[in-house]
């Protein structure tokens, strides 16, 4: 990498870089056999760490579902082997395009799925050694015995490894649906779209939302050292969902169509019709509702991970009676001392435009951080400075992090802001140049930040970006790669969650050989192996303030900057940087 514009300024970081340990070695998490792509999720104190991982190696297809399904008669022509993909044979071209399939569909079907459904992300827990599978609530096939790979699950923070949290789908079965004429299709269903769960000893329990309507829909993001669990969940719905509900229970509305399938098209937060892959069933109505009222929600824990109690807090601003509007509260995180910080919507909307969009403007609802306390639901920013803000980090100082959006220039970018409930002071860091966009994601303990910012200044979109460091007390930020081996094939993109003993997770651009679904390297015509980049996570950990690791003079450039070696952008990176941004972690303090 080459210094920008605030050259002398980041050369001022690398003083204070020792304070904070110099020298960082990367590694990354076990669990580059097991995806091809994994993104960080959180650390915490034991140093225990969560990562996502997408597009899973080595998933056992159901060949007799195949047939059975008429998966093989839909693609018979693309096959290299018809009959051996019918007997259960698969060569590595004809099992990764029986994947890709698959999973295109599991992701693109909206209300039912026709074929095998298969998850895009699953989550695992590491120490950076052993790595253990967070299945959710997946079932076990009972052909394999293993885990099935089906559903989506999301975990977000642990503690000691004892607890996991996050949110997940509801396990997926088949259910034979036969028309009018006769003619029967297997249907792949499941009831819950999305709910909040915590691990504990293996065991997968739910956290419910208030209203179980659909199944509920939640999500978890941190738990902290007194169990208490934060997200947001369904407290009510708007009355065109509740109408919805009473039609898929009553027989003469259905008909022959099955109730399991009337409730799955209900879309609560998406819409669309039943149509996929050339198979339909009969219209339901008009079920497409963005009618959830999502709040941010503390649940407590007993020592079994048993719910004892919930609270709900309410956006910050009490809507109209006649309002009907979705307006929602979320918390990203909650410190020991039960301070929880999120975000809220208000009955606001601004035309905003992003660098993704730069010709056009996005007419947005508002949303601005709060903090939720003894049942208040609190602002904690001036309105009037910034389009929108999110808190996404609490320590137990009440340091908070997180990132408004604003618009110096016309184009909306967000900027990293660091603020303290109790005095009310708030520093707004630089990211590595000028109107950088730029977010806080973790603080921990010893009062330093961790995050993203744009890198390159001279271009106006898909910016790369490099993970930041940041020591509110001497107001310092420093790249991240600045710590690592000056050979080091890792470039850090994105800094997620930081504990006590500044360990760090992170995401990390890295050049490796692509693969197959089943593992195996692709060689090109000439014999080589193909090199991709991907997104892997890595773990940062300091190796002490005596460490040198200043560059040699080989590595130097210029007295502008150095070059690391690691692999260089691609239009896949541009792609997954976006997408990171599913990922954002919610860090507990």
């Amino acid at each position: 990498m080459k210094l920008t514009q605030l050259a002398a300024a980041m050369a001022l970081t690398t003083a204070s870089a020792t304070a904070l340990a110099a020298t960082y070695s990367v590694t990354p998490l076990p669990v580059t056999d097991r995806s091809i792509h994994n993104f960080g999720q959180s650390i915490d104190e034991s140093g225990q760490m969560l990562t996502i991982t997408q597009s899973s190696l080595n998933l056992s297809v159901d060949a007799d579902f195949l047939e059975e399904s008429g998966f093989i008669d839909t693609y018979a022509s693309s096959f290299e082997n018809e009959e051996d993909v019918r007997q259960g044979v698969f060569s590595t071209i004809d099992y990764n395009y029986i994947i890709a399939q698959l999973t295109s569909h599991s992701s693109t079907a909206r209300n039912y799925f026709l074929y095998q459904h298969i998850g895009t992300y699953s989550s695992y827990l590491s120490d950076g050694v052993d790595v253990d599978l967070v299945p959710g609530l997946d079932a076990i096939s009972e052909d394999t015995n293993e885990y099935e790979f089906a559903v989506n699950t999301y975990a977000r923070d642990s503690l000691n490894g004892d607890f996991v949290v996050g949110s997940t789908e509801g396990p997926y079965y088949r259910l034979d649906y036969e028309n009018e004429d006769g003619d029967t299709t297997i249907l792949v269903l499941n009831d819950i779209e999305q709910t909040a769960f915590v691990q504990v000893n293996g065991e997968t329990k739910l956290l419910p939302a208030e209203d179980e309507t659909l199944g509920g829909l939640s999500e978890a993001f941190a738990i902290n050292n007194s169990l208490q669990v934060v997200g947001n969940s369904a407290v009510d719905y708007i009355s065109a969902i509740d109408d919805a509900v009473v039609n898929c229970e009553d027989p003469e509305f259905l008909g022959d169509i099955p109730e399991a399938y009337c409730k799955r098209n209900i879309r609560v937060d998406a819409s669309g019709d039943s149509t996929s892959y050339g198979f339909r069933l009969p219209d339901v109505g008009d079920t497409s509702f963005p009618g959830s009222y999502a709040r941010a929600t503390i649940w407590q824990l007993d020592a079994n991970g048993n719910v004892i109690s919930s609270e709900t807090f309410p956006p910050v601003f009490e809507p109209e009676a006649e309002d009907e509007s979705p307006y929602w509260s979320l918390a990203n995180d909650i410190n020991d001392q039960g301070i929880a910080v999120g975000a809220s919507s208000i009955d606001e909307r601004q035309n905003v435009r992003r660098p993704s969009s730069s010709s056009y403007y996005n007419y947005e609802r508002t949303n601005v951080a709060v903090s939720y306390a003894d049942g208040e639901t609190t602002e904690m920013l001036p309105r009037e400075d910034n389009l929108q803000s999110e808190a996404l980090s609490i320590n137990n100082e009440n340091w908070v992090t997180g990132y408004v959006l604003r618009a110096p220039n016309s184009t909306a970018r967000n900027r990293i802001f660091i603020h303290n409930l109790d005095s009310g002071e708030t520093l707004y860091p630089q990211g590595f140049f000028n109107n950088a966009g730029a977010e806080g994601k973790a603080i921990n303990n010893n009062n330093i930040v961790v995050g993203t910012s744009e890198y390159d200044s001279t271009v106006d979109t898909n910016r790369e970006t490099h993970g930041f460091m940041f020591d509110v007390a001497s107001g310092e930020l420093t790249d991240l790669n600045d710590l690592l081996p000056c050979d080091s094939a890792y470039t850090i993109v994105d800094a997620i969650d930081i504990n006590d003993s500044n360990e760090i997770i992170a995401n990390a651009r890295f050049s490796s050989a692509e693969r197959y679904a089943n593992g195996e390297e692709v060689i090109n015509d000439e014999g080589e192996t193909e090199m991709v980049d991907v997104i892997v996570a890595v773990k940062l950990t300091p190796l002490g303030s005596e460490v040198d690791d200043s560059c040699d003079a080989d590595d130097v450039e210029d007295d502008t900057g150095y070059e690391r070696k690691g692999a260089s952008i691609s239009p896949l990176w541009m792609l997954l940087a976006a997408g990171l941004l599913a990922f954002r972690r919610r860090k507990n303090g």
